[in-house]
């Protein structure tokens, strides 16, 4: 049996657009994590995974390198979804804690020229935020489409205290001066709940205006906001861009 058949079976559950340039695009990435490791011999050679179909290609392609990585790989990943797919791959996971991780590896919905990035779309970004920030490094995966001038003209995701959702949804209609939708579920009765518990929406932001970091912040104050979509720019951050 083919070391590759365990996972190379391995689907995305919806169609990935423009799929060879992301399979390339994985490539380069996979290599950039493995050489991310190697310039860091002496810690755990653990990596974070993003969510979503360029992480999901990412882990495929590094699956295909496993021998030139270093040994005792483990993966820290950022979803449920994520989770599955990594030990379908072989590779072990493990929890975030206090040991770091070297390098970690997640796409974005858009970029804006300062690095700013808006993620969440599959709502996983209070776990990606976690792992972005105990990375020592950061690579962001993306094709041409999200580069932006500017972050806007798209939802931005929050993850909302499930115990106080009314009073927050109105309190972060007031701050931003937008409105807020609610993911609903499929396969279920109501709202998306992530994997912190909390529930999904979204910032409807409409054509034409900017999302900056002080409107997130004004957002983020609001009292029953767990967290956001935007993520501010990074100096350990680097795209990967095709």
């Amino acid at each position: 049996m083919s070391p590759a058949e365990p996972y190379a079976s391995l689907r995305w559950p919806s169609e990935i657009a423009a799929l060879d340039a992301k399979r390339a695009l994985a490539a380069i990435a996979a290599t950039a994590v493995r050489d991310a490791l190697d310039a860091a011999p002496d810690a755990p050679p653990r990596v974070g995974v993003g969510s979503g179909s360029t992480s999901f290609l990412t882990l495929l392609a590094l699956a295909d390198r496993r021998a030139d990585l270093p040994d005792g790989v483990a993966i820290v990943a950022t979803s449920y979804e994520m989770e599955w797919y990594a030990t379908a791959a072989g590779f072990p996971v493990v929890d975030l804690s206090d040991r770091p991780v070297v390098v970690a590896f997640d796409g974005a919905d858009q970029v804006d020229p300062d690095g700013a990035l808006i993620k969440g779309r599959g709502g996983a970004m209070r776990r990606e935020r976690a792992v972005l920030v105990a990375a020592g490094r950061e690579l962001i995966v993306v094709d041409t489409t999200k580069r932006v001038p500017a972050l806007g003209g798209c939802p931005v995701p929050l993850e909302l205290d499930p115990s106080r959702l009314f009073e927050t949804v109105r309190a972060v209609e007031s701050a931003a001066g937008v409105p807020v939708a609610l993911r609903h579920g499929t396969g279920k009765d109501g709202p998306v709940v992530t994997e912190s518990r909390g529930v999904l929406a979204d910032l409807v932001f409409p054509h034409g205006m900017v999302i900056t970091a002080d409107l997130d912040a004004g957002v983020r104050s609001v009292a029953g906001v767990w967290d956001t979509g935007y993520f501010a720019p990074s100096p350990k951050r680097a795209l990967i861009e095709g």
